[in-house]
């Protein structure tokens, strides 16, 4: 396309220091911001956050969300809340917290002080018939120190 097509001399336009070339770039910036929602919506693919009877409320209120809810995700560990990524050491294998949670289990992470919750952890899933997993991770490695 040259310049000299209709297209072409619309888009040059644009860059004209008049009134309605300011208009026209500020119409385009909105058209272009406003696409954000349809390709970069990272809150909404991953925070999501559920009150239900199935969710236990840790008494804590939550939450706020710091930037635009849709845009952004807010890593939390708030009830309720899809767990924040991390990776992990289980054995030799390098797992994201996203891969060792669902699959129609419990999972138990703790700290290196977690051998209680380790032992209550295994003491349900014998009750419930291996329905829970215990995931012992360093703090350390969890916080990337």
């Amino acid at each position: 396309m040259t310049p000299d097509a209709p297209a072409g001399r619309t888009i040059e336009s644009r860059k004209d220091d008049t009134p309605t070339a300011a208009a026209q770039r500020e119409e385009l910036r909105k058209a272009i911001e406003l696409k954000d929602y349809e390709f970069n919506a990272h809150g909404v693919e991953l925070g999501q956050r559920y009150r239900s009877s199935a969710v236990i409320d840790d008494g804590t209120p939550e939450p706020p969300y710091e930037r635009d809810h849709e845009l952004y995700y807010h890593p939390t560990t708030w009830p309720g809340a899809r767990i924040p990524h991390c990776w992990l050491t289980r054995g030799s294998d390098t797992v994201s917290t996203l891969d060792v949670v669902g699959k129609g289990r419990f999972t138990v992470l703790t700290g290196i002080g977690g051998d209680a919750w380790v032992k209550a952890a295994q003491s349900v899933s014998e009750q419930l018939g291996d329905a829970t997993e215990t995931l012992k991770q360093a703090v350390s490695s969890v916080l990337g120190r």
